[in-house]
């Protein structure tokens, strides 16, 4: 009687462990003519224990990060020749994946040119 009571509630116990209680964040970076961008480093920061996750963008510019505790997050975005993007302060919830598509704008190019006599 007790084996058959634990197989009936095997399939539960399966169901159960299938629960999620983290969220993920998922994007598509963009230059700003609209071509894609690769290899962008993404990093997300939970902003109360400050806990961060990085990734990079792929080939086509999209990045995924899966697996993150409910809470607010940041999202800060890097390549070499570009300003970095920061979104702050959204929140990720139980089960949900926050999409973003950023556009990155090429670094302001400061030259000084000094002359001496």
């Amino acid at each position: 009687m007790l084996l058959i009571l634990l197989l009936a509630l095997l399939p539960l116990a399966a169901a159960a462990q299938s629960i999620t209680t983290a969220g993920a964040i998922q994007g598509a970076v963009v230059d700003s003519t609209g071509a894609a961008m690769p290899a962008v480093r993404v990093i997300v920061t939970e902003t109360g224990s400050r806990a961060a996750r990085e990734a990079a963008t792929d080939e086509t510019g999209r990045f995924r990060l899966a697996g993150l505790p409910i809470g607010l997050y940041e999202l800060r975005l890097d390549k070499d020749g570009f300003t970095p993007v920061m979104i702050s302060r959204f929140q990720v919830s139980v089960g949900q994946t926050v999409v973003q598509r950023v556009e990155m704008k090429p670094a302001q190019l400061v030259e000084r040119l000094e002359v001496q006599e």
